[in-house]
């Protein structure tokens, strides 16, 4: 069926009323068509996205809870294992995780790609309003389903202002910018506001009130509430309001009245005073305490843009400001962003510059100029299908449009070489171009199907990986378009005028506005501020001082200088080509001369002749006839090269090598009960040896750091009471001291404080989620999993290469277990009324909550106590059903024991995770586990406590994606065989062509170990797509095989032959693919480094099976025939079926 469609169209496109035939005979369709591509490109590139990574939007749903004053076990106990089994087998769903915090948590449901995520999220909600066995002082579960946004940078609010004044300035910005367009502006340690109403205890038992008492009254009297309607002549609507918004009229709400009309005010037993959350997150900078702003763009938004809006929002800002704020952006992703894409885009211009020079070094000088052309019209047409079809411009869709330079230029020098040899052969070039794409339409969309089908299978890959790299075939798509569309309808076009040999040269209009315009876009580029030419400059040149010098004036007249030196110079390349024309022609006039080919062209295709048809034709033949040598020779390399260097761990393998970090966080953790004071000054201390260690590392000559942001929180996920130093440091680019000598020297460097428990230093870098090395534990015993994490902590430390170890269940305030005794029961307390009593009195009460602005003020009842301490509890005294005052002690045990802050929960288990950082220079994630296994520590521990353990994070990633990759292998292959047994009408012929492919493998390993760059992720997806390339190659010589046989040559002759006859196209074709790859290898940006191992592979494997298979498929064609032989001798041949000789 396939067969059919594409011959019909075949025939279609060389009968008279092809749309192709069209196209060559109008007199500017195919120019009209190439302005149109242009145009298309040019506005997508103002339009498309940007971005570092494309974006990773998981398909997942959250449930929040809250249970104020509650412990981590409490919550893991009582909400969350109850919530837990009604989403757990929900229809989608893959994956659950749950964490629990001191006084909330949280489940987080990641569902199957292609979930229909609105009736996902439909059903949690129904599933979670089913549960109905909450503690009654639980919040109403939130369910919300995840959306995508990406920080673009982050502003502090500090100095020396009170936290008032930081709070109005913080929430104005937050006002405008979300006015000026920005998708979503975040707070860190914006604390929010409270009414605090602090009651002593002295005063609560002189009145015989409790807390809840006193919450009560308040309440009853901070309601506004509808009283109903009067009738009457006018109707009237009652309302009964309450003024109870400010301490003053708080203060005179009255709490308690005695019969001899003795009242009793708020404001006569409690302080009332405006104030802040104690134990919400607070920031500091510089020791003074700030605000953090982070400013968030949506999927859909752009992020130089949403950057240009902050940056023009702020430089108006700053004269407003006052004397005693300051105001410090940091994390800016657009400095970074603009030059990693940059960097690409200089990487691509010098590898189509070496595409250019390829071309017309093999080419005539006019099919090679036209070809070329079509380049960036191609490129431009791409970018356009780029954005219709919702992609971005990012670091991995450029270098798969870096990648493709080859593939785009392929196709036309197949119809521009076709074209060119049908002009040869008497066409005439309105002919000769007809004939030229229409003969050649099966075998290039042959060859555009392989290379889809190879690449086609990226898209089977799951996960935050599948997300990252399935651009690449999506591009591929785009580029197959444009490609198609150029070679097929704009090239025929313009190769049939320029072929046409005209009686006298004629001036050129389009060459010289084509010209122009290319030299418009050159300059731009090279003038821009983000390419950093001018580095590569000497100081003081000319070019140096030119652009300097043409980068200050006015956007406007630099464009108009721009354009009209361009086209100045166009104007007079023009003129050049014009006269050489005339006097070439006039001297070939005069001498009767009717060749026009240039010396040049002679003397290359003269030489090329010469090396083709005696060196090259000797080792051709020399492989046919030792053919099991040949294959012999190419097996050992296989075993050698491949499995060799890959067992004796000369290449070893790393997941995905993130870019070098650029922003480090340590984390503080503090033992319980230690003073606030002496915890900041704690922090402060561990600061001041990052700014030592700063001195020490550069001689005092450089800044490591941009900003440093401090955040003190007294319960979370790292204990108790903790501090995170989050530093961003200068780009990596610029900075000589590597990101993990930092992250060392500043943990040897952190002085060990009195009463700080732990502190770590982690890298924040770009990729798939998740740590380099990650140890799960699951158990029943909470315990027993931290006694076993702590013991695995330094076993996994002391491993060359690994930093930042920690585990994810930190130790908590320690916990008072209280327990009703049996006179407890008796005086008719009940374990629900001591622990309400007991909350009320220690975590204080919320009577009510009111809006202020945009604000929400909580209003906060407390007890002060008598004593501070576990005394305070000991000395406490519940009020009994019968109004009377009883010691705690005396109806319930007190025992004490170690709670914890953040307990994690993996698919309804719990689980604790020892985690680390790999530095990539020193050791690999598998290396690592290897380490692990063969010492058998990690098996004894988990024994000794009875846990269990696997490795998950990044590793977790990389076993998912092996198995999507083994499957997309598969499919690859299965699919390219499809195409071939096609092409090839036979089963057997795709297998000698397709037994090519291990070949590459073998020139990827050899550049990995050749240029010591570990094999990754992203060297196995190149394997796939360089199969799709590799084929193509193979395709040429057996089709040409094929010709050979059919025209009555021999099977040796036909097979070295056709290595002979397409030595040209394959060379030509595989150095254009790789000339746009190589400027890229010897890219020395560190945040490059990732996109290496992909362009080590498609480079090195190409450049190795095109020197194999011009001498490998002749042999193996050969072997496949003698098997052939082998069978017709024994079992005869098919009637009418030739045998070749």
């Amino acid at each position: 069926m396939v067969r059919r469609v594409i011959e019909d169209a075949a025939g279609e496109i060389r009968g008279s009323g092809g749309l192709v035939r069209t196209f060559i005979r109008h007199p500017n369709a195919a120019n009209l068509l190439m302005m149109l591509m242009i145009l298309i490109g040019v506005f997508s590139m103002l339009k498309i996205n940007t971005q570092f990574f494309p974006s990773v939007d998981r398909p997942n749903v959250n449930i929040a809870v809250i249970w104020s004053g509650a412990s981590a076990e409490d919550i893991e106990a009582n909400l969350l294992a109850v919530i837990e089994p009604e989403v757990r087998y929900i229809d989608g769903v893959d994956k659950m995780t749950s964490t629990a915090r001191e006084g909330s948590g949280s489940i987080a449901l990641e569902f199957e790609d292609g979930t229909d995520m609105q009736k996902a999220l439909s059903e949690v909600e129904t599933a979670v309003k089913g549960v109905t066995t909450l503690p009654a002082d639980a919040e109403t579960p939130t369910v919300s389903r995840s959306s995508f946004f990406d920080r673009v940078a982050s502003v502090s609010v500090g100095g020396s202002a009170p936290e008032p004044i930081k709070r109005e300035w913080a929430k104005r910005i937050r006002d405008d910018l979300i006015a000026r367009g920005i998708d979503k502006v975040d707070f860190t340690a914006l604390r929010d506001q409270e009414i605090q109403i602090d009651i002593p205890e002295r005063e609560l038992r002189r009145l015989g009130l409790t807390i809840n008492d006193v919450s009560s009254t308040i309440t009853s009297n901070s309601r506004d509430l509808p009283s109903g309607s009067l009738s009457g002549a006018v109707e009237r609507q009652l309302r009964a309001l309450a003024d109870a918004k400010t301490p003053k009229a708080l203060g005179n709400m009255e709490v308690l009245s005695f019969s001899s009309g003795e009242k009793v005010r708020l404001s006569d037993i409690a302080t009332i005073r405006e104030g802040y959350d104690n134990d919400a997150t607070r920031g500091f900078v510089d020791g003074n305490v700030a605000i953090e702003i982070d400013v968030r763009r949506a999927a859909s938004a752009d992020t130089l843009r949403t950057a240009a809006i902050l940056d023009a929002y702020l430089e108006e800002l700053h004269p407003q400001l006052p004397h005693n704020i300051e105001i410090k952006t940091y994390e800016v992703a657009s400095d970074a962003l603009i030059d990693r894409i940059m960097l690409l885009v200089r990487n691509g211009l010098s590898g189509l510059v070496l595409v250019v020079v390829i071309l017309f070094i093999f080419l005539d000088g006019r099919i090679a100029f036209w070809v070329a052309a079509g380049i960036p019209v191609a490129l431009l047409a791409t970018i356009g299908f780029m954005f219709v079809s919702g992609q971005s411009i990012n670091m991995i869709s450029l270098f798969g449009l870096i990648m493709m330079l080859g593939i785009i230029v392929d196709d036309a020098i197949v119809v521009g070489e076709h074209t060119n040899t049908r002009l040869e052969m008497g066409d005439t070039p309105m002919m000769a171009a007809e004939n030229g794409v229409g003969m050649m339409l099966k075998p290039v969309i042959a060859a555009m199907s392989t290379t889809l089908a190879a690449f086609a299978p990226i898209l089977l890959i799951s996960d935050t990986i599948g997300q990252i790299i399935g651009v690449l075939p999506l591009v591929v798509i785009a580029v197959i378009i444009a490609s198609l569309l150029e070679c097929f309808y704009v090239l025929p076009g313009h190769l049939a005028h320029a072929l046409e040999r005209q009686s006298s040269p004629r001036w050129s209009y389009w060459r010289q506005f084509f010209l122009a315009f290319v030299l418009i876009v050159v300059a731009s580029l090279l003038a821009s501020p983000h390419l950093h030419m001018d580095e590569l400059l000497p100081d003081g040149s000319f070019l140096h001082g030119w652009l300097a010098w043409l980068n200050a004036l006015a956007a406007p007249l630099r464009a108009l200088l721009v354009a009209g030196a361009a086209l100045l110079l166009a104007t007079l390349v023009e003129t050049i080509i014009f006269r050489r024309k005339k006097k070439t022609a006039r001297a070939r006039q005069q001498s009767g001369i009717v060749d026009q080919t240039s010396g040049y062209r002679r003397w290359f295709d003269r030489s090329f002749g010469w090396f083709r048809d005696v060196p090259f034709n000797a080792l051709v033949r020399l492989a046919f006839n030792w053919r099991y040598v040949t294959v012999s020779v190419a097996a050992g390399l296989v075993l050698v090269l491949v499995l060799g260097l890959i067992q004796g761990k000369r290449v070893e393998f790393v997941f995905f090598p993130s870019p070098e970090a650029e922003n480090i966080r340590g984390n503080i953790s503090f033992m319980a009960g230690l003073p606030e004071e002496d915890a900041l000054a704690a922090v402060a201390k561990i600061e001041g040896a990052f700014r030592q260690i700063e001195k020490e590392l550069t001689g005092g000559d450089e800044e490591l750091a941009k900003a440093i942001f401090v955040m003190f929180s007294k319960a979370s996920r790292f204990g108790g009471t903790s501090a995170t130093i989050k530093v961003q440091l200068t780009s990596s680019e610029y900075r000589t001291v590597r990101t993990p000598d930092i992250v060392r020297a500043w943990t040897r460097a952190a002085p060990k404080v009195a009463g700080v428990s732990r502190f770590s230093v982690f890298q924040s870098r770009g990729g798939p989620p998740g740590r380099d090395i990650d140890v799960e534990l699951r158990g029943d015993r909470i315990a027993d999993l931290k006694k076993a994490a702590t013991q695995i902590i330094p076993v996994l430390g002391g491993i060359a290469g690994v930093s930042g170890t920690d585990d994810d269940l930190p130790y908590g305030k320690p916990e008072l277990v209280i327990e009703m005794l049996p006179r407890g029961a008796a005086l008719g307390f009940t374990a629900d009324s001591i622990g309400r009593q007991l909350r009320n009195a220690f975590d204080g009460q919320v009577p009510f909550r009111f809006a202020s602005g945009d604000d929400e003020i909580t209003v906060r009842v407390s007890q002060l106590m008598r004593t501070g301490g576990t005394g305070a509890l000991r000395n406490f005294e519940l009020k009994s059903p019968s109004g009377e005052f009883v010691p705690l002690t005396e109806v319930a045990s007190l025992q004490e024991r170690q709670g914890f802050a953040f307990i994690s929960r993996k698919d309804g288990k719990t689980k604790i995770s020892v985690t680390g950082d790999i530095d990539s220079d020193v050791n690999t994630t598998d290396g690592v586990m290897e380490e692990l296994e063969a010492g058998g520590k990690i098996a004894e521990i988990a024994a000794q406590y009875g846990v269990d353990y696997q490795y998950g994070g990044r590793s977790e990633e990389q076993k998912t994606a092996f198995g999507d990759l083994q499957l997309g292998l598969i499919v690859a292959l299965s699919v390219i065989y499809i195409i071939l047994a096609w092409v090839f009408a036979s089963y057997w012929r795709p297998l000698a062509v397709m037994l090519i492919i291990p070949f590459g493998i073998v020139g990827a390993v050899f550049g990995h170990w050749l240029l010591g760059v570990q094999l990754t992720v992203l060297s196995l997806i190149g394997l796939l797509g360089l199969a799709g390339i590799l084929v193509n190659d193979s395709i040429i010589l057996v089709s040409r095989l094929d010709e050979r046989l059919a025209e009555g040559d021999n099977l040796e002759a036909a097979a070295t032959g056709a290595s002979r006859d397409r030595l040209r196209a394959v060379l030509l074709t595989s150095l254009t693919t790789i000339g746009g790859l190589l400027p890229l290898l010897f890219e020395q940006s560190l945040q490059a480094q990732f996109l290496m191992p992909m362009a080590i592979t498609i480079v090195f494997g190409l450049a190795m099976a095109t020197l194999l298979v011009l001498f490998l498929v002749p042999a193996l064609m050969g072997i496949g025939y003698d098997i052939r032989n082998a069978f017709v001798s024994l079992f005869g041949n098919r009637q009418g079926e030739r045998t070749p000789a």
